[in-house]
């Protein structure tokens, strides 16, 4: 491999063999002086020479990340080289940890232990500092599961709890196992993949891997190890340290409630209740270090040590200024100790290994030391685009003998523009899409130079690496996953309340599972299961809950009949603008040309995959002659602008104007900001219309529009008011598309109706959303998050003096800036006022839309620069703040927001790699609605990235679509539901659809009803979980085929063991139900001594036909057969059903075969 090659050649650098006989001495530092160009490429040589475990410790937690990237990359090692994280929780305080970082972390110890392990671990030094898990208890804790091994339940399930493992009904992420019977899941932190161990008896049976989306086994396996998942066991050394800080805590600065809750937190640690006091007493508890894995005989590279020491001292200094903090505010007893380990001892930990090296850019000579060793190395010519001097350049040094490797993102493009012998031979391109290398590097080694080129070097671009992540396993945000207490609408009976579900007899022999709903008054109302696809969720379009139907009432039907025939009229009304879009025509634009491929390698970051197809779907879109109608719905800061500065600049070239529309001044001046920086080399001319503008600016841009002189003009509503004319506008962009009305946007569409449209949201209204989902507009969703994103905590609280202030002081005690949300103008500087007076030190600002322009202005920017540790301001902030240092953010009134927009606003946090908290403020003693109780618990639920598509999603099962094309629906779906509502409105739009296109209406023919007298459920010992039980009945109920069915089978066999009669006779069911269907069958029952057939239609004068294929024991009526049993048939009636569909099929057959 060409990395291969390249490892070699620089493996030759003389100074290298220097490098190799200091490391021989023993106890000895050796000190390098590298480029940083050059560092992962010496310590990648270094480690592959050494064989011996090493690790690398830097000033900080991105050079970390980055540098072990560079070292996969170089070492073509993924197995070995870890990054051993810093843990980002919230220092002394009660809450979960830093899940994701701590199974990073935990696996990176387990892994370093093992003997055989010649690991590579990158670490910054606040990582380093962090206590951990001793090497001893680690040790002890190895769990290592094989086939014919006896495993004892109690024991085993009790040693993973104790060591962090969650229960959880069904598993999907590391850290988490479950138990259905014999069957048990687990995912071992650290694995690729979950482990299904399948017991006979107490052995282990059988090990297979399994897929946690679909839940279904994959590949068998002998063996797996389990290590821990936290950094402490509560084990019954950890349960007698935990109750020895009882008496060695002193709580006399504490609130007596303060008191309380620790000591209770304390217990429930003890107990494995939860685990929520660990990082308050993690100092307490943890007493091992990272250095302690690593022997004398390992290798431990300290990069810029001065820097180090400075961050290590740096850190020390405000751990204790937190912990004197929270003890002089109460908040802690005095007694908690450090969670990090001191300078000294680290430092002393270092000294104890016999081969320690330093290595720095620049070495200070001041400090005496002496000998250096130099790794001579330089960086490329930089080029800047100029393709023809960089190819002129590469053929001159290939021609002396010299080796160039262009690590590119753009191969393709590099190779056009050579056309050389040397190329794959003494010229090799490497697709860099990842971004590892992004700085190129030239060295001399014994016999030839080596040049090595980036992007950077080429065409002038920085770009920013991608990082790979294992094991993103997203928790889909459920939608309609019932239960108990919720509204449900039955398409005959109308709306209820589902209660549960009960197992009824039908006679002696039959069982069945029931839902029970519940009716206006008393009334109940048994649903079998197998009939759930008449029921659906009832979605509430108010904050009212609805009134419940009464059964045996017309009111239903009126209903249900008014909901049909607006259905029709909205249907056509859909399809009228549908029918609109497609007959209307536009320009196409050109295929991508030199300049939009320049623009594309100029994008500074790695595409994710949604990206990338987005912007292939946008492009694809305007080179048709249809207009564009797009959606793009992606997360705050996932790359939606630069799918909208893609198309719009492809607009541009193509001589068409382009509008883009903004909600705020802000985000204006942002996206201005960034259009103008990305299209300064191109004529391409862009400018703002806001009204931050005077009237003689706004007066020029007007001008330049209607004259055709601006390229792309972005602005606010401003944009919208008739004085603006545009001389071609070809493309309309909508930035935050939820914050305009309908009218507002089409307004522009008004002026040209065949211009193409995009849209960006992170939370599409559900008017947007349900055109979308009905086919009415295309969409695009771009749910990759960046890759140092972590997801954010979210809490709700009570307003209160004391959550406030905690909040604030936890986030400046650590560096960072807080947004405090006040929606009330009246009233928000006496809210600014109370913050500064609870907390002294902090500079708090206000901001909001009624202050003076530039007064806003001057607000958001010293806010943006850092000045301002609070900014107490209006959902003004809600759109284009970009500040990656504010990571709190705190809602007063949370209750009065809605769901799409509180999810807005928790996207202004978390825009860096450090954790962001959200605070949901609701007051004390005033009740909230049943509709803002559910909006918050869906925000505190929701806690994984990209779940913006996910929310709007949830925001149109809460509070509804209203009408696609206006309001005047809304009463329908409040009658009858949103659910039942859209599908009422798809069926109008198949039948008018096919009415104007003259086809037939496909009209499928009913399952028939079959009830034969045995046991058909899925016992509750089987699927213990409700919802699950639900999705089976429902994925078996809407099964097509047979093997879909053998599937449904085989995958409750995989995931809850052998299958029970009961659940077996309900596939049964389902199988003669899809014969019967084919058959022309309506029902088919038992009944007294006998089985029932009838048929949809009259046999008539295929009767005497039919007695040829039928036993004697069957008597043929006008629609219907009676298969009279024998007596004492007992278990045979399967065995009878399925013989007379046999005859049924083949007399069907013989039919077929004569006509």
């Amino acid at each position: 491999m060409l990395i291969n090659e390249l490892m070699k050649e620089f493996s030759q650098l003389p100074e290298l063999l220097d490098v190799e006989q200091s490391l021989q001495s023993v106890n000895k530092k050796t000190k390098i002086q590298a480029s940083t160009t050059a560092i992962p490429l010496l310590i990648s040589n270094i480690w592959k020479k050494e064989k011996e475990r090493m690790l690398v410790i830097v000033p900080e937690e991105s050079e970390a990340r980055n540098l072990s990237e560079q070292l996969k990359f170089w070492s073509l090692n993924t197995d070995d080289v870890y990054h051993y994280p810093s843990n980002d929780a919230l220092p002394y305080q009660e809450g979960d940890s830093d899940i994701e970082a701590t199974h990073q972390r935990v696996n990176t110890l387990f892994r370093s232990q093992r003997e055989k392990n010649q690991v590579l671990v990158i670490a910054s030094i606040g990582a380093v500092l962090q206590k951990t898990i001793s090497p001893v208890i680690l040790k002890d804790m190895k769990n290592y599961i094989e086939i014919q091994q006896e495993f004892r339940q109690k024991e085993q399930l009790g040693k993973w709890t104790s060591s962090g493992y969650i229960f959880q009904p069904f598993v999907k992420n590391p850290g988490e196992f479950s138990i259905r019977g014999g069957i048990i899941d687990i995912f071992p932190v650290g694995s690729s993949a979950p482990f299904r161990i399948e017991l006979w008896g107490d052995f282990v049976d059988s090990i297979r891997t399994f897929d946690p989306e679909s839940q279904r086994s994959v590949e068998e396996k002998n063996c797996f190890i389990v290590p821990p998942a936290q950094e402490i066991i509560v084990d019954q050394m950890f349960k007698k340290k935990i109750h020895d800080l009882f008496d060695n805590l002193n709580f006399k600065n504490c609130k007596k409630e303060i008191e309380e809750k620790i000591l209770k937190g304390l217990q429930d640690l003890s107990d494995l209740n939860n685990r929520h006091l660990e990082e308050m007493i993690s100092g307490n508890l943890k007493n091992g270090n990272i250095l302690d894995y690593f022997s004398k005989n390992s290798t431990v590279i300290s990069i810029k040590p001065s820097q180090i020491q400075s961050k290590a001292f740096s850190s020390e200094k405000k751990d204790q200024g937190i912990r004197n903090s929270l003890e002089s505010r109460g908040k802690i007893p005095d007694g908690i100790l450090s969670r990090i380990s001191s300078w000294i001892d680290i430092e002393e930990k270092i000294q104890s290994v016999n081969k320690r090296i330093e290595i720095d850019s620049y070495l200070n000579l001041e400090e005496g030391f002496n000998p250096y060793i130099k790794i001579f190395s330089s960086m490329p010519n930089s080029y800047n685009g100029d393709l023809q001097r960089f190819s002129q350049d590469i053929v001159n040094a290939a021609e002396i003998n010299s080796e160039v490797y262009i690590f590119t993102s753009a191969p393709n493009r590099i190779k056009e523009s050579l056309s050389t012998k040397f190329l794959g031979e003494r010229i090799h391109i490497i697709d860099n899409n990842s971004n590892v290398i992004n700085r190129g590097i030239a060295f001399q080694n014994r016999d030839k130079q080596i040049f090595v080129y980036s992007d950077l070097e080429i065409f002038g671009i920085l770009k920013n690496s991608s990082f790979s992540k294992k094991n993103k396993y997203k928790q889909k945000i459920v939608l309609n996953s019932l239960r108990p207490g919720d509204y449900v609408v039955h398409i005959e009976y109308g709306i209820g309340k589902f209660i549960g579900t009960q197992i009824k007899k039908d006679g002696k022999e039959s069982e069945r599972e029931y839902l029970i709903i519940q009716y206006a008054g008393t009334d109940q109302l048994l649903v079998p299961v197998e009939h759930l696809e008449r029921l659906t969720p009832y979605v509430f379009p108010s904050d009212r809950p609805p009134k419940l139907t009464g059964l045996g009432t017309s009111e239903w039907n009126r209903n249900k009949k008014r909901a049909e025939a607006a259905t029709v009229e909205m249907a056509a009304e859909l399809l009228e603008t549908q029918a609109s879009r497609e007959l209307a025509e536009s320009v196409p634009c050109k295929p991508d040309d030199s300049w939009e491929q320049e623009l594309e390698i100029g994008f500074p970051y790695t595409q994710t995959p949604d990206q990338t197809e987005a912007i292939k779907q946008v492009k694809e879109d305007m080179q048709k002659t249809r207009p564009m109608d797009r959606l793009v719905c992606g997360d705050v800061g996932y790359g939606k602008t630069e799918v909208a500065l893609r198309a719009a600049f492809k607009a541009a070239v193509n001589l068409k104007q382009v509008a883009i529309l903004v909600p705020t001044t802000t985000l204006a001046q942002q996206h201005f900001n960034t259009f103008h920086q990305r299209l300064k080399p191109y004529p391409i001319v862009v400018d703002v219309i806001s009204r931050l503008k005077s009237s003689s600016e706004q007066e020029k841009t007007l001008k330049g529009l209607k004259d055709g002189k601006i390229d792309i003009c972005i602005g606010t509503h401003r944009m919208l008011q008739k004085d603006v004319q545009f001389e071609n506008l070809g493309l309309l962009v909508i930035d935050e598309e939820q914050k305009f009305g309908v009218a507002q946007k089409e307004r522009l569409k008004q002026v040209r109706k065949e211009i193409d449209v995009l849209a960006l949201t992170a939370t599409p209204i559900p008017r947007t959303l349900h055109m979308s989902l009905a086919g009415v507009k295309d969409m695009s969703t771009v749910e990759t998050p960046p890759e140092e994103r972590l997801p954010i905590k979210t809490y709700i609280a009570s307003y209160g003096n004391t959550i406030i202030t905690d909040a604030i002081k936890n986030e400046i005690d650590r560096g960072g800036q807080v947004f405090y949300i006040h929606n009330r103008i009246s009233s928000i500087e006496k809210m600014a006022l109370q913050i500064k007076e609870s907390i002294p030190e902090a500079n708090v600002l206000v901001a909001h839309g009624r202050m003076a322009d530039t007064e806003l202005s001057e607000a958001v920017s010293a806010f943006t620069e850092g000045a301002v540790d609070v900014l107490v301001c209006t959902t003004i902030v809600e759109s284009g703040l970009d500040i990656p240092n504010a990571n709190t953010i705190i809602i007063n009134r949370a209750d009065t927001f809605g769901l799409s927009q509180l999810y807005q606003l928790r996207g202004r946090i978390g825009r860096s790699s450090r954790r962001g908290y959200m605070y949901l403020l609701v007051p004390e003693s005033k009740s909230i609605s049943e509709i803002a109780d559910r909006r918050l618990e869906t925000m505190e639920a929701i806690t994984q990235l990209s779940a913006g598509f996910g929310v709007a999603m949830k925001d149109l099962e809460i509070r509804g679509a209203g009408n696609v094309l206006g309001a005047e629906q809304s009463g329908h779906i409040s009658a009858i539901g949103f659910d039942l509502y859209n599908k009422m409105l798809k069926e109008a739009v198949e039948g008018l659809r096919a009415q104007s296109q003259k086809a037939q209406v496909n009209i499928s023919t009913p399952a028939p009803l079959v009830s034969i007298a045995i046991p058909a459920h899925i016992p509750s010992d089987y699927i213990s979980n409700l919802s699950a039980r639900l999705d089976f009945y429902k994925e078996i109920e809407m099964a097509e085929t047979f093997k879909q069915l053998k599937n449904i089978s085989a995958s409750l066999k995989d995931r809850f063991g052998a299958l029970p009669e009961p659940i077996n006779n309900l596939i049964y069911i389902k199988k003669v139900s899809l014969i019967g269907q084919k058959l022309g069958i309506e029902s088919i029952q038992k009944q007294q001594g006998m089985i029932l057939i009838m048929f949809n239609s009259e046999i008539g004068t295929l009767a005497n036909r039919l007695k040829k294929y039928l036993q004697k024991n069957i008597k043929i009526g006008h629609r219907q057969l009676t298969v009279y049993l024998p007596p004492r048939s007992g278990g045979d009636i399967k065995l009878f059903i399925d013989n007379v569909l046999n005859q049924l099929e083949q007399f069907r057959k013989s039919i077929e075969i004569n006509i």
